[in-house]
């Protein structure tokens, strides 16, 4: 019949479970630390190559306008436009330090620069380099221009608050 098992290969037996026990919880901490630091990467990876891709389907576009105009102060304002693809993209290079501002995109509606018949406020940059891209996201299939200017941080009314620095054409 069987015999019973000693108290020290019980507790050997005990202590082997517990070892194992410990080494099975810190690989499965490690795994969802690293899982924690890769997922973002990888997730800002994707984005990075989304926008990519986004990029050169609007240069690829056979409808695809691109206007390049000098800022005041220095730098240039660059737009590019497809109103197929309903899709724009501002690229400011070398922009001039806006202070306590922000670069402010919208989307204008009307043959008349000086009097349109729509103007609707699009994304604000928040951030400045030696280039800046930021795609429009209102309705670039029905504009008629793109524009810039500068306006306060975080916002501002529905219709531009200080003269539009550049602008440029969607067809």
């Amino acid at each position: 019949p069987d015999q019973p098992d000693d108290e020290l290969a019980i507790r050997r037996r005990r202590r082997r479970t517990r070892i194992l026990a410990g080494l099975v919880a810190a690989v499965l901490a490690l795994a969802v630390g690293l899982g924690g630091v890769v997922y973002p990467m990888v997730q800002q990876r994707q984005a990075q190559v989304a926008q990519v891709l986004l990029e050169q389907q609007l240069y690829a576009a056979p409808d695809s306008v691109t206007t390049t105009t000098a800022l005041p102060g220095g730098g240039q304002a660059t737009f590019v436009a497809s109103r197929q693809l309903d899709r724009a993209v501002f690229v400011g290079t070398d922009l001039p330090d806006p202070g306590a501002n922000r670069y402010q995109l919208w989307t204008v509606t009307g043959s008349n620069l000086n009097k349109p018949t729509g103007v609707f406020r699009d994304a604000q940059a928040a951030d400045r380099g030696s280039e800046v891209k930021l795609f429009f996201s209102g309705n670039v299939a029905e504009a008629d221009y793109l524009a810039v200017n500068l306006e306060p941080a975080g916002g501002t009314s529905a219709t531009p608050t200080t003269p539009v620095l550049a602008v440029g054409p969607t067809t």
